[in-house]
């Protein structure tokens, strides 16, 4: 049984909606952040009104919200994960970093290796989706649309531990980034 982690999801889109109500629903303290501040507080108030007693915030600030986090989620598009990447480097050394994209697997694999060149010390780890029109549908529990992988393979099982216990299906693949 994991214990209660702090999960941070930056971003508000569909794949950090979907994230962040199973993540509840799993009894973890997940965190919102995306740059409108109004956005995230309105996605969290969303949970709070269809998941009751669910523990979820939304924050003013990527650093000190990636600071509090145990794991740290990017759902925003690949472009500004490294942006964002920039912002949380410092505060995030030795955590899960964990990029979610739905892009040609060719430009995510180099996106992946950027992420890892510029977060050397992050324990980075990748969901890969079967595209962006199936984002909601790879979170239901008949899916296997959801595709994991990375080069830390302790990151990698935590990641699957909590991907389990929110009742999330994915695939585990080999390391793509390599």
């Amino acid at each position: 049984m994991l214990t209660k982690q702090t999960i941070l999801v930056i971003g508000t889109g569909a794949a950090a909606k979907a994230m962040a109500a199973h993540l509840v629903n799993a009894n973890f303290h997940v965190l919102v952040s995306d740059k409108d501040y109004d956005t995230a507080l309105a996605m969290a108030d969303d949970i709070k009104s269809t998941t009751k007693n669910c523990d979820v915030e939304a924050m003013h600030c990527h650093f000190d919200s990636a600071w509090e986090a145990d794991i740290i989620i990017l759902t925003v598009n690949l472009g500004d994960q490294k942006e964002v990447a920039k912002i949380i480097k410092d505060v995030i050394t030795q955590k899960i970093l964990i990029s979610i994209n739905d892009e040609k697997l060719t430009s995510a694999c180099s996106h992946f290796a950027a992420l890892q060149q510029l977060l050397p010390n992050t324990k980075i780890v990748h969901l890969l989706t079967d595209g962006e029109d199936n984002i909601p549908a790879v979170f239901e529990s008949s899916s296997n649309g959801l595709m994991i992988f990375g080069n830390d393979d302790e990151a990698v099982e935590t990641v699957s531990a909590m991907l389990e216990a929110a009742n999330i299906n994915f695939t585990k693949v080999a390391d793509l980034s390599a």
